[in-house]
């Protein structure tokens, strides 16, 4: 692509793609004067996209935790369910080891 063409697009690489080419079409020109200005906006660009990626990280663990906050108070359902489905399967051996000996002594 020479001096001049147009952007690939709107993400992020392709706005640095753009600035690049317009920066190696004025450093044709002007090597001296346009290197350090390149140079430091080729940093803030990679420092927003740092950010935007430790944004990105931070959305991730806070829908991580919530997440498995949910699936520990999930479980705790699960285990009272299971306790309480557990005294009554006791309830009821105990109910039926009463009644199976007055059965056997009814025949």
């Amino acid at each position: 692509m020479g001096c001049g063409g147009r952007s690939a697009g709107r993400s992020t690489s392709a706005a640095r793609n753009k600035t690049l080419q317009s920066y190696r079409c004025r450093s044709s020109v002007f090597p001296h004067v346009f290197k350090q200005e390149a140079e430091a906006r080729l940093v803030d660009s990679l420092r927003e996209e740092v950010a935007a990626a430790e944004a990105r990280l931070e959305d991730e663990r806070r829908s991580h935790a919530a997440a498995r906050a949910s699936a520990a108070g999930r479980e705790a359902e699960l285990q009272a369910g299971l306790s309480e489905a557990g005294a009554s399967v006791g309830g009821l051996q105990r109910g039926l080891e009463v009644r199976v000996p007055s059965s056997k002594e009814i025949e």
